[in-house]
């Protein structure tokens, strides 16, 4: 699979220093990542059904822990008088996980400072891409192999980092209790309206990024890959020759990148389009 990343001109530095950002999600473009509608902490049917599977091993637990229980009272009487608080327990209980809310939100905020994205597509002819995020098509995109060990790194079965990812598009916003919240639901769940970008993403935890760099609001964390996970650079239809020159030489100088094409993004005659040609 052909992966490519659409940057300014001035970016090349992601080829040169062989290291690439992943983005915390409140630093990506988009207000809603990361911002699921959270019901509450679970519906009231797990609840209960939890509190019935358990409730008669946490009345042992709770005589056991406290000797002044078996003072007072046999266990069997104490058994009685807690089953007739059980409703009163139960009822208790379902307020509470209304009432963790506040809480619950600042855990998906906390989770939103410690988790990177890096943001692929399969699309390297999008006109709105090229304008948005390759400086109004005076930038390049790089063209990456999909099949490199750096985008398929899953460390175990469960693992939500390390591997490509698919966005999946929708009208609504991801509204789910908390205990049934995942990362495909957090980090991969985006309006229809940004279909065109045909995203693919990989996630990495922040705190194994090779190098940081402070920042005002946001600091960067910077990855670094393999130079031969690079396929090619495709510059867009108006970036200046000069730049173009400057770049392909200091690849072309490169042991690390001898293999690196060099492409361009051509205004097609009669549509709406680029081509890109070598």
């Amino acid at each position: 699979m052909k992966l490519y990343k659409y940057v300014t001109a001035d970016r090349i530095d992601v080829i040169q220093n062989k290291m690439i950002r992943f983005t915390p999600p409140c630093a990506l473009n988009d207000p809603f990542e990361m911002q699921p509608i959270i019901g509450g902490l679970a519906d009231d049917d797990f609840i209960e059904r939890e509190f019935e599977e358990n409730y008669e091993q946490t009345i042992r637990k709770l005589y056991d822990s406290e000797p002044a229980f078996a003072l007072a009272m046999p266990f069997n009487a104490f058994r009685v008088f807690a089953m007739r608080q059980k409703q009163v327990t139960l009822n208790g209980m379902k307020a509470m996980a209304k009432q963790a809310m506040p809480i619950l939100n600042e855990k998906i905020q906390e989770l939103n400072q410690h988790i990177g994205v890096l943001s692929l597509t399969t699309a390297p002819e999008n006109l709105l891409m090229w304008a948005h995020y390759a400086g109004n098509h005076q930038g390049m995109v790089i063209e990456f192999d999909g099949s490199s060990h750096f985008f398929n790194r899953k460390r175990s079965e469960n693992d939500e980092c390390y591997h490509l990812r698919e966005v999946n598009y929708s009208t609504e916003r991801p509204k789910r209790n908390f205990i049934d919240i995942d990362a495909s639901i957090l980090l991969l769940t985006k309006s229809v309206e940004w279909g065109y970008e045909k995203e693919l993403r990989v996630m990495a935890p922040l705190r194994d990024a090779s190098k940081v760099i402070k920042g005002p609001e946001c600091d960067i964390h910077l990855f670094s890959f393999d130079p031969k996970c690079v396929s090619s650079i495709i510059f867009g239809a108006r970036t200046a020759t000069s730049v173009v020159s400057s770049i392909t030489e200091w690849v072309r100088g490169s042991q690390d990148y001898s293999h690196v094409r060099i492409k361009k993004s051509v205004l097609d005659r009669d549509r709406f389009a680029v081509q890109i040609t070598e």
